[in-house]
């Protein structure tokens, strides 16, 4: 089983500490586990007086994402989805996408050049990011803009007709970069296969499917006045690189009463000890430990499984180096899931073959090795995503796990 010896706890303590004497990023949390513990815990970077422990809440964006697929796979199991179901039988704004070609001069999406996709879209395009629904494609977020107006926005209702009339804007049908299947865009896949669940009546805000059978009392789509008391504050980095808070609002509504829409791409807060919690079942499930496994071996070997058509393989080989840029993953070692990016190569003095990981866009990452039977969350809350120094630490601190 994998352990920590003193020696390598001691190792992280000194990456940490240098950390937070560099005052190079805001608070840092780290934690570690294997499959029956956790193993590491500890708080990092430009740490402020007040209390932060391993209860602080992040907003863990597109660490939601994993929750969804585990969703997805219930729903599977239960007989009430397959892979290859055509979501528009559950999601009927999806039955007739249009193809995007070209831009205009203001490089929006053309609807004069589009055409009809000839290619239904499936629940595995939506787990593994082939649908062609991408955030830098919709009709009404200005080109450049992040968050897209579909997040950004305040939504009068739960009807998720608001959202797909805003990836329409003034466009004739929801717009996709590609044939369905045929290539990879990350984009509102995640969100749609949420929406989908919850069609299904799966509610991704029941606690009853996910969290309460793993004892998670933080991860939540709302906001609380209590869990807001515990949000780590996001931070930005000034002109000269320095620290400081982030300006003006939060990019996503979080007022409970302008929450109307669950996004299972980007919308979840919680402690990263109940997020390690979830990355800790999953180990136990892989080695067969699990007393009451969410979902089965079988769903989770699909889960971390390579799921990239061919002609998507060569998108696949820059982004080992965008996303995680400094662990050194072997071009072409690295492909894509079914919600988490997976490891077909073992990443020489870190993450072993069969490795999933991903992060989120406020500066967390987080890695589970089912072989190894070791995962990890570091995470900041810091925007833009893909900080430098937040990513020369993770790759340290991961470096030093498998020292």
């Amino acid at each position: 089983m994998f352990s920590l010896p003193e020696g390598k706890a001691a190792a992280l303590d000194s990456i940490l500490s240098n950390a937070a004497a560099g005052g190079t990023l805001p608070p840092v949390f780290t934690t570690i586990t294997n499959v029956e513990g956790t193993l590491y815990s500890r708080f990092g970077g430009d740490v402020p007086q007040s209390k932060l422990d391993e209860e602080t809440i992040f907003w863990i964006c597109s660490q939601t994402k994993l929750i969804t697929s585990i969703a997805a796979f219930q729903l599977i199991e239960a007989g009430k989805i397959a892979l290859d179901t055509p979501v528009e039988c559950i999601l009927p704004e999806l039955s007739a996408p249009i193809i995007i070609t070209t831009v205009d001069a203001n490089g929006r999406p053309d609807a004069k050049t589009s055409r009809p996709a000839t290619t239904k879209i499936t629940v595995e395009h939506l787990l593994t990011h082939t649908s062609g629904l991408d955030y830098s494609l919709d009709g009404v977020t200005e080109p450049g803009v992040f968050p897209p107006r579909a997040y950004a926005d305040v939504y009068a209702s739960d009807d998720t007709s608001e959202f797909f009339n805003k990836l329409k804007g003034a466009l004739p049908a929801v717009p996709l970069r590609f044939e369905p299947g045929t290539q990879f865009a990350y984009g509102w896949s995640s969100d749609c296969l949420g929406f989908l669940i919850e069609r299904l009546e799966l509610i991704l805000t029941s606690k009853e499917h996910i969290f309460e059978p793993l004892g998670i009392s933080t991860a939540s789509f709302h906001l609380t006045p209590e869990t807001k008391a515990r949000l780590l504050p996001l931070h930005q980095r000034n002109s000269e690189g320095a620290i400081v808070p982030w300006p003006g609002a939060h990019p996503m509504p979080q007022d409970p009463a302008e929450t109307k829409l669950f996004f299972g791409g980007i919308g979840l807060y919680a402690s990263q000890k109940d997020y390690l919690t979830v990355l800790r079942h999953l180990l136990q499930i892989h080695s067969d430990k699990a007393a009451k496994p969410l979902i089965s071996r079988k769903s989770l070997s699909l889960l971390i499984s390579p799921a990239m058509p061919a002609s998507a393989l060569p998108q696949m080989l820059g982004l080992p180096a965008f996303t995680s840029p400094y662990i050194g993953i072997p071009e072409g070692s690295a492909v894509f899931g079914r919600g988490v990016f997976v490891m077909t190569e073992d990443v020489p003095g870190h993450r072993k073959k069969g490795s999933a990981a991903w992060g989120g866009w406020a500066n967390t990452s987080y890695w589970f090795d089912v072989e190894t039977g070791v995962a990890a969350v570091v995470g900041t809350q810091l925007l833009p995503g893909i900080d430098e120094p937040f990513h020369r630490l993770y790759a340290e601190i991961e470096a030093a796990v498998y020292a």
